[in-house]
């Protein structure tokens, strides 16, 4: 099995303080002993040092948790958009659903990513959920 996890797993695996993160943790290390692909993409890896570089702590401090991302990073495969055909599914999908219903830009891009290279979206976020029936993208909770 091959995954692309999501910003918010991504957050749960690194941050002690989460009360999902033993979980996502465990998830996380499990797959990695059974020898299965784990990948974030740019958008997760943008997404994460934003939050990072916003945060109001000391410079070593962030220092520390941006080594630790990108420590992360390198156990995993960091995925780059290659294809054009992830923009027109995007693309597609966002014209597809109902004005009231229309995702992020993020979301759609990452869901549109998981889908154009048959990847498990690992992700507890609603939104895809709704996404993933559209496209066909399979999804898992790993919190």
């Amino acid at each position: 099995m091959t995954y692309l996890l999501d910003t918010v797993t991504v957050i749960a695996i690194l941050n002690k303080r989460r009360i999902d993160h033993r979980k996502a943790l465990k998830n996380y290390v499990k797959a990695k002993a059974l020898h299965q692909t784990v990948n974030v993409n740019g958008i997760c890896c943008y997404e994460i040092k934003r939050g990072l570089f916003s945060l109001s702590i000391a410079p070593h401090q962030l220092s520390q948790k941006i080594d630790r991302f990108d420590e992360f990073c390198n156990e995993c495969e960091v995925l780059l958009f290659d294809d054009l055909n992830v923009f027109e599914t995007a693309a597609a999908l966002w014209a597809s659903l109902p004005r009231g219903d229309k995702l992020r830009d993020n979301d759609l891009l990452m869901a549109s990513h998981a889908n154009s290279q048959d990847l498990i979206l690992v992700t507890k976020d609603a939104d895809f959920t709704r996404v993933a029936k559209h496209i066909g993208v399979q999804i898992e909770d790993w919190t």
